[in-house]
């Protein structure tokens, strides 16, 4: 266990990804826990251990959706990083998304997929698996919503990254 600002976390260090903790979210974790979240509803998409999650339960979230593949990841969230307003899907995010109600509204849509490339040949399906999300999750945004979209895929650039999204959101 150990404390990053206001958030008290936890690691697995013998079996978790990355050491336990994605170390490399530190800086969205910290900027999530200042907005102003107080009564918004939040889905986290490819969640881990939530504990992006709880940065926005920190901010003030009324509920947190945190979704992945991974039961044993979203039980060890649930163990340490959980909150009163937290919920935990075991899900495949792809055959998930789909399933949605059109009611189902988010105020915050935060999704942080795996590296989708290691070789420069499979940039192309990884763009095109980011548009398929970003136009499924534009129709779940409220007015006025955030969308936090991270890429961890280094073959991709920051600049064709955010391209692909802007365009999948137009």
């Amino acid at each position: 266990k150990f404390q990053e600002g206001p958030l008290q976390l936890a690691a697995d260090l013998r079996s978790g990804q990355k050491s336990g903790t994605f170390l490399d979210l530190r800086g969205l974790r910290r900027w999530l826990c200042e907005q102003p979240m107080r009564g918004h509803r939040v889905i986290n998409l490819f969640s881990y251990t939530g504990a992006i999650g709880l940065a926005c339960c920190q901010a003030g979230a009324r509920e947190v959706l945190n979704v992945d593949s991974a039961q044993a990841s979203l039980d060890f969230g649930e163990k340490h990083h959980n909150a009163p307003a937290q919920r935990w899907v075991c899900a495949d995010i792809f055959r998930w998304l789909p399933q949605l109600e059109a009611r189902d509204l988010f105020d915050w849509i935060i999704v942080d997929p795996p590296s989708m490339a290691s070789q420069m040949d499979q940039v192309p399906q990884a763009l095109a698996v980011y548009r398929r999300i970003y136009r499924q999750l534009r129709n779940h945004l409220k007015p006025g919503g955030v969308i936090v979209a991270c890429c961890c895929t280094s073959r991709i650039s920051p600049q064709r990254f955010e391209q692909t999204v802007r365009q999948a959101l137009g």
